[in-house]
């Protein structure tokens, strides 16, 4: 799954991250704006994980992740103040 994301100069990602099943951990991939990639990993867990990516560069971002194997939530923050908030979680059945 890839969600585009509108990143604001300074801005920070805080992603819950858990892996779904027999997955051994969580990953999800960040491509920003200035091109660079981070790889934002979690540990088996039954529960959320946090990772972050900080002081983000202005512009378009792509989060990507396998929806079959990982659970993400996902909130940016500029300071302490959330703007906003996308979850994706597995479907029922």
């Amino acid at each position: 799954m890839k969600i585009d994301l509108a990143v604001r100069r300074g801005e920070t990602l805080h992603v819950f991250q858990k892996p779904i099943g027999e997955a051994s951990g969580s990953h999800v991939t960040l491509a920003t704006a200035n091109g660079a990639t981070i790889v934002l990993t979690g540990p088996r867990s039954d529960d959320f994980t946090r990772s972050e990516a900080a002081e983000l560069e202005e512009g378009p971002a792509t989060l990507s992740f396998d929806d079959a194997e990982t659970a993400v939530s996902l909130e940016t923050a500029r300071s302490r103040r959330a703007t906003g908030c996308i979850s994706r979680r597995p479907s029922a059945g």
